[in-house]
């Protein structure tokens, strides 16, 4: 499992997913910070599990 992927979920997800919906944040811009976020812990726990 990806180690930050509970706060991600908990946190991060909800205050961005608040910042879309209150016009804040553009739908694409929190797509892009998320995607950026779970491509990194990919590459962490790939490099951390690698056989």
């Amino acid at each position: 499992h990806l180690e930050n992927l509970g706060n991600f979920v908990d946190q991060v997800a909800i205050k961005n997913f608040q910042e879309v919906l209150l016009g804040q944040k553009a739908a694409k811009d929190v797509a892009d910070e998320w995607a950026k976020f779970l491509t990194k812990e990919q590459q962490d726990w790939m490099a951390k599990n690698k056989k």
